[in-house]
């Protein structure tokens, strides 16, 4: 684009500063054009107007009222889907959808040392997907979440269906 004439700005280089900071959209089309370009009053009426149309309707610009939500919340969201993308943890949630259990009945389910399943069940109680109740020296704990309930029940259905990705 170096040397290249524009209408009514003079000669401008493209690397130059002043090229970059003037806005070539508050001119008219066909003073955009370089003269040699070719374009009926038509067609530049027509963009004219097509963008006109478009700048008014809104329904172009309005985002689906689910998504929207999810745009908001997308971090919140993946690190939740995160803390459940473990195998190990996600099985406990469906273990303790059916009931409560301790550490040590978990841990022995799950074929994991105790250390181990406190660490799981750490990152699920901060996420808030899980529950406990402390009864003396030991911990209960239960899975009432109704979103990780709904999550379950898609990947379970997910899976019935053989509809799963191999990944």
């Amino acid at each position: 684009m170096s040397g290249t004439m524009l209408p009514s700005r003079g000669k401008r280089d493209a690397a130059s500063p002043a090229f970059f900071r003037t806005s070539l959209t508050t001119k008219p089309i066909a003073e955009i054009l370089p003269p040699c370009a070719t374009v009926s009053k038509s067609m530049a009426s027509y963009v004219k107007q097509r963008l006109a149309e478009i700048r008014a309707d809104t329904t172009a610009r309005r985002v689906p009222a689910g998504q929207a939500h999810l745009r908001n919340q997308a971090e919140v969201a993946a690190r939740w889907l995160a803390s459940m993308g473990n195998s190990k943890r996600l099985l406990t949630i469906v273990k303790l959808m059916d009931g409560e259990k301790s550490v040590g009945d978990l841990a022995l389910e799950m074929g994991l040392s105790n250390s181990a399943m406190c660490q799981h069940l750490g990152i699920l109680l901060e996420q808030g997907i899980l529950e406990y109740r402390s009864e003396g020296i030991r911990r209960y704990y239960s899975c009432n979440s109704e979103e990780a309930g709904a999550i379950i029940r898609m990947l379970d259905d997910l899976a019935q269906n053989d509809r799963l990705p191999d990944l």
